[in-house]
């Protein structure tokens, strides 16, 4: 499928793929073609990924009725197999047809997306209408049709808030009939259950929220004190502006920047920061443990933080990397600042980094591949500064292509055609292009070795050529062009 102007169908930058309309009939040929080697080896059945091309909230919206036939030709053609879909939850608000087609929905990346750079698993910014479709769509439809539901979330089990997001999920997912795992992305490692990452047994007695008093300090910090009935085993914090959230739902919120928490007999008091000026709050707290029984149900209070003439907080601080370093950008639209300052945050140090009057700042010194967390504030016409943002964690990432590869050498026998070319020191793989003489594009042949062979080329003339892709993923540009004939 194409949605630009180039004349190139859109391809996945992440997996270097390429859409497909799904109903065309020769795709399905191809798919029924591999399904049925499947069924000869003896598969229990089939997983239909990203179903989600077609949803109404992307670019191919125009092609759900097309998906869904596709799902209705695999089910018919495959009655006794299992079929399970990833996501496609658009079509549960619609009827249960697509329910009733399939035996198993995964919901994946329910609550968290993937921070690849930072490598860790971050509270997804679609996890608001994530946790209403589970509850308006998927719970309902499971009632109705008996729809089992398979959730997979992406963390790092090392990561600090690994305990406070399995709890979140399993808390998320009570009222449902699921089964519940996490990974990494690139799924190249053996995932996890809840079992597996909360080994512990169940706190002998959990303690009752008494009091939750807020305490304001300077620019965005502040303390919550918390007082409990008995004694304190742990803590997860969420503070937000959201005034929609109810307590039962609270954990599809992200943490809050707590820099210090400190029990004292039946006190927990937290110090943190990262809120804004003249701002209603909304604060949540419960008590989780490594445990796999139900937990403490969240206490909350509201508070208002104070007026001020400082610059308000910075918001929308993203990251990327370019040739010469990592770009920091941000939204500078505040009326009262005459530059902006760069901190980079490590531990209870604030170390400045840059300083810069507009946005995005280049920072040339950042170490390839570690990770940093930074805030950044604008500072007024007297010096001051305002409210920081919220901690950002960045990285810099290798995005410098490898030189261009050479020549590519071609030879025939019989009805093979062999591909072959000099190794390039840079590049992990490569990809060979074979493009007939008339066309602009054809799909490349993804290459670890420096020679590929094929059998039966379709006589014509061809332009070949390869690129180098290094190690990072960067891609080179093409290598010398040569025009080949094959008889």
């Amino acid at each position: 499928m194409e949605k630009g102007q180039d004349g190139h169908p859109d391809e996945n930058g992440v997996w270097g793929s390429f859409y497909v309309k799904a109903d065309e009939k020769a795709w399905k040929e191809h798919v029924f073609s591999k399904m049925d080697k499947l069924v000869e080896l003896g598969v229990d059945g089939f997983f239909l990924d990203t179903v989600d091309t077609a949803s109404p909230w992307g670019d191919y919206g125009w092609t759900s009725e097309g998906m869904l036939g596709l799902v209705q030709a695999v089910r018919d053609r495959y009655p006794q197999k299992k079929i399970v879909a990833n996501r496609g939850l658009f079509y549960l608000s619609q009827n249960d047809k697509y329910a009733k087609l399939i035996d198993a929905v995964l919901f994946e990346s329910l609550l968290t997306h993937y921070n690849w750079e930072a490598d860790t698993g971050d509270i997804s910014p679609w996890a608001r209408w994530h946790v209403q479709a589970l509850d308006d769509d998927v719970v309902p439809s499971q009632k109705r049709t008996g729809l089992h539901l398979l959730v997979l979330d992406y963390l790092n089990p090392k990561q600090k808030n690994a305990l406070a997001l399995v709890q979140s999920d399993r808390t998320l997912l009570a009222n449902s009939t699921h089964s519940l795992s996490f990974s990494h992305p690139a799924l190249q490692v053996t995932g996890w259950t809840p079992q597996d990452l909360l080994p512990d047994s169940a706190p002998a007695s959990w303690p009752t929220l008494t009091k939750l008093e807020f305490q304001p300090a300077e620019r965005g910090a502040y303390t919550l004190t918390a007082m409990f009935d008995s004694e304190i085993p742990e803590e997860a914090l969420r503070v937000t502006t959201r005034d929609d959230v109810k307590a039962e739902r609270a954990a599809q919120l992200a943490t809050a920047q707590v820099t210090s928490w400190e029990k004292d007999g039946q006190t927990l008091t937290i110090k943190g920061n990262g809120l804004n000026k003249s701002t209603e709050y909304r604060a949540f707290l419960r008590l989780i443990s490594r445990s796999k029984t139900p937990q403490t149900s969240f206490g909350w209070t509201t508070f208002q933080t104070q007026m001020s003439d400082r610059p308000s907080q910075v918001q929308e601080v993203s990251s990327s990397s370019t040739k010469d370093g990592l770009s920091i950008s941000f939204k500078a639209d505040s009326m009262v600042a005459a530059l902006y300052r760069i901190y980079r945050v490590e531990g209870n140090q604030r170390i400045l980094w840059a300083e810069s009057k507009t946005s995005p700042v280049i920072l040339t010194d950042p170490v390839i591949g570690q990770v940093y967390d930074i805030e950044v504030v604008a500072v007024n016409e007297f010096g001051e500064e305002g409210f920081p943002s919220e901690l950002t964690a960045v990285v810099r990432q290798d995005v410098t292509p490898p030189t261009p590869p050479g020549e590519v050498t071609v030879s025939q026998e019989d009805e093979t055609t062999k591909f072959s070319w000099q190794e390039h020191p840079d590049s992990s793989s490569y990809r060979l292009y074979v493009i007939p003489k008339g066309k602009t594009f054809r799909l490349p042949a993804v290459v670890s070795e420096t020679e590929f062979e094929v059998d039966n080329v379709v006589p014509g003339t061809y332009k070949v050529f390869i690129t180098a892709v290094d190690g990072a993923g960067n891609q080179s540009k093409p290598g010398p062009a040569k025009e080949i004939k094959i008889e």
